[in-house]
């Protein structure tokens, strides 16, 4: 076999391999930084959404629902907003699903988080990583929430 052919055929079997991994990295925000993250989830939930609006997006990309929390009552400071104190009414925490590309080669769990206020409209959204393996599983600074 000559070296112009096999060339040929090694591109033409690493043409798919490129296109999945660039499918992926697209469509996937587990491996996006915490700003790009918050910015997927807001363009496809933004403020001002509702819960049932939000779950049907969660129902969507099939994601777990971890937690559901009504009557919350906390106050939490919004993200880029110092020192307005929002009260959250309800929320709902998701499952996002396991990356390698934190800490590899740990696992990383990513979850994230929808705040509704009284008048059920979304008033925040953040994330949060929990890696198994490693050092950064009690570092408490390891968070996607950008209120911290």
């Amino acid at each position: 076999m000559n070296l112009k052919r096999m060339f040929a055929q090694c591109l033409l079997a690493a043409i798919p391999l490129l296109l999945a991994g660039c499918y992926t990295a697209n469509t996937v925000p587990l491996s996006k930084s915490p700003d790009t993250l918050r910015d997927w989830m807001l363009k496809r939930t933004p403020l001002g959404s509702t819960p049932n609006e939000v779950y049907t997006f969660i129902k969507h990309q099939q994601w777990e629902i971890d937690e559901e929390v009504k009557k919350d009552g906390t106050q939490r400071q919004v993200a880029g907003h110092a020192g307005n104190l929002k009260v959250i009414s309800s929320s709902v925490r998701c499952d996002l699903g396991i990356t390698h590309y934190v800490y590899f080669p740990f696992p990383t769990e990513v979850y994230a988080t929808w705040a509704f206020d009284r008048d059920d409209r979304l008033i925040d959204f953040w994330a949060d990583q929990q890696t198994v393996g490693s050092d950064a599983t009690l570092d408490p600074t390891k968070t996607l929430d950008p209120a911290k």
